[in-house]
Parts: C-alpha cells; structure tokens; sequence
C-alpha cells in the first residue's frame, strides 16, 4: 500500500484584472477600485471519492511471470479531492449567477455521491441586482440541455435506459423577459470516431 500525501492539482482563478487596477480599499476587486477586473466566486460542493477502475471493478489483473502462477497480482489507485463549482463572476457592472440540479445522474462516487450539473446562468445589471434584488430581470439567460447518450454501460451512471455520461445537446440564449431566441439555440450532435 501506498499514500500520497495531500497536494494541490489545479489553482482556481479568483480574479483578473486590468493593467490599471488599483486596489483602493484593499479589499480585493470590488466597485470602488480604479480600473476594471473580472472577479470569480466558488462553493465547496465537498468531498468527492474516486477510484480506478472505477467502483463497478474490484481491481485491476497484473500478470506477472509465466513460469511462477503464483506471482500475480492485483492493484487499484483511489483518492480524495474537494469539488469547488463557480458559483458566480463579477465584473464593475455585471454579475453572472450559475445554477445547477443536484440531480445528475452520472459521475457518481464510490460512495454514491452525486456531482452537480451546470442549468442555467443568468446575468444581471449589478445596479439592478442591488436595487431589485430577487425580483431583478436577468440581461440575459443561458439554458444548457443535456442528456446521457454519450458512453453508454457507464458503470457509475444510474441514467435510465442507457446509464451514459452527462452529454450537452443545446445550448439557448434569451434576453430579459423575451424568450423567442430560444427557437433557434446551438445544437451539439455526437458521432463515432
């Protein structure tokens, strides 16, 4: 057996900012600051347990001489990492907001855990937002259609008929309260390779 220490595998971004940024409340990216910046918002979704193979397999064969049977062996790498989602970006003017379903049916843990998948995002005027609050109208909304057509025999997906992985289908756009941008979204279709 073998542990590997806790490490960083990826940074996530926080903020970008313009060549003439200046902080002047040295509080980070926030209105009253000279210049412009692009700020990203995350939440901790939790842990989330992986294996290989995955959790439908015990392990994986490893023959190892031909002339000792005895010598074989069998192995499987497992770990532990912290999910994060964007939860929202927000710029001097405009704030996006990501909404997601807890109901994703694919990607699943080896102890049942449930990713989430990415519904809608939806972008506000910041002045709006602040002045409206919930009742706010979004200056535009982005619709994603998925399914689970894709890699079927998945063997940690309970999608009903196929148990595939997450696949995007459509993607609509509309702005404020008119939605007939939606007749006409972009269309993803998947072949074999």
């Amino acid at each position: 057996k073998t542990e590997t220490p806790a490490y960083i595998t990826s940074n996530l971004l926080t903020a970008v900012l313009s060549p003439d940024y200046i902080d002047v409340d040295d509080n980070g990216p926030s209105v009253n600051d000279v210049g412009n910046y692009v700020k990203f918002n995350y939440c901790n979704a939790g842990i989330y347990t992986w294996r290989t193979p995955d959790y439908g397999s015990k392990s994986t064969f490893n023959k190892a001489f031909l002339s000792d049977p005895a010598d074989n062996k069998a192995s499987y790498v497992q770990g532990t990492k912290e999910v994060w989602y964007i939860h929202s970006i927000e710029s001097k003017t405009e704030v996006a907001e990501f909404f997601y379903d807890t109901d994703r049916q694919d990607a699943r843990d080896i102890n049942g855990k449930q990713l989430y998948r990415l519904n809608t995002i939806k972008v506000y005027s910041k002045n709006e937002l602040v002045l409206a609050g919930a009742d706010a109208t979004p200056i535009r909304v982005i619709q994603f259609t998925q399914d689970y057509e894709l890699c079927p025999n998945t063997t940690n997906s309970t999608a009903s008929p196929s148990h595939g992985k997450l696949t995007l289908k459509k993607v609509g756009m509309y702005s404020g309260k008119s939605m007939r941008e939606l007749q006409s979204p972009y269309q993803f279709t998947y072949g074999a390779m």
